[in-house]
């Protein structure tokens, strides 16, 4: 016995989304981009029939296709760790197969790899958002980032004198808020306020002699 067939009857714009409602035989069964749109060729598809089978597998390959789009989006403008990518995606409704295909095939492209991400983060912190090193080993983990590569990158870009030029940096931005403390009290908040920012005790009194 045949399967029923099925006509796409209805294809309609959603207010204030980029969005549009896919109506199969008269009733609404799902939207799609309008990159997907364009992609499937769906103003060709309409009135034509499909079996379920048919219909099925065009939803996976939307499916497919929205979610790589989202993760090209997530990586235009930097680098991401692999957990901020699976966590994107899932925001996006992507089921856990597309998430696992599609970052396996970014890693092997490059575009996902956590060594490389790890890194390059660190260094910006370093570079432009000094802060101690706890702190910037708990964003590490906040990433995803594995504790034995936060190690290694932390042993060889973050130094002692490293922490303390950045403590130092972050103090003298600072500083005017402790200028008019007695002598007690402005070195309990300057080493309170350091501690604040992840920096180790060895750093804080060191810089607050």
């Amino acid at each position: 016995m045949n399967s029923k067939l099925m006509k796409i009857t209805r294809i309609s714009k959603q207010k204030n989304h980029r969005k549009y409602n896919i109506f199969i035989d008269g009733k609404y069964v799902f939207s799609v981009s309008s990159k997907a749109l364009v992609k499937f060729n769906f103003n060709q598809l309409s009135d034509q029939e499909f079996e379920q089978e048919d219909l099925s597998e065009l939803k996976k390959k939307i499916s497919l296709f929205e979610c790589e789009n989202a993760l090209i989006d997530f990586l235009q403008y930097r680098m991401r760790s692999e957990k901020e990518i699976v966590s994107k995606l899932k925001t996006k409704g992507c089921k856990p197969e597309i998430i696992t295909e599609l970052v396996n095939k970014y890693k092997n492209f490059g575009y996902i790899n956590d060594n490389v991400f790890a890194e390059s983060y660190l260094l910006d912190l370093i570079s432009h958002h000094p802060q101690g090193k706890y702190s910037i080993i708990n964003k590490l983990k906040v990433k995803g980032i594995n504790q034995e590569l936060i190690n290694e990158i932390i042993e060889k870009h973050l130094t002692y004198e490293k922490e303390k030029e950045m403590a130092e940096r972050n103090l003298n931005i600072q500083m005017y808020r402790f200028k008019k403390l007695s002598p007690k009290e402005r070195k309990n908040k300057i080493l309170a306020f350091l501690q604040r920012k992840g920096y180790s005790k060895a750093v804080a009194y060191k810089i607050n002699k």
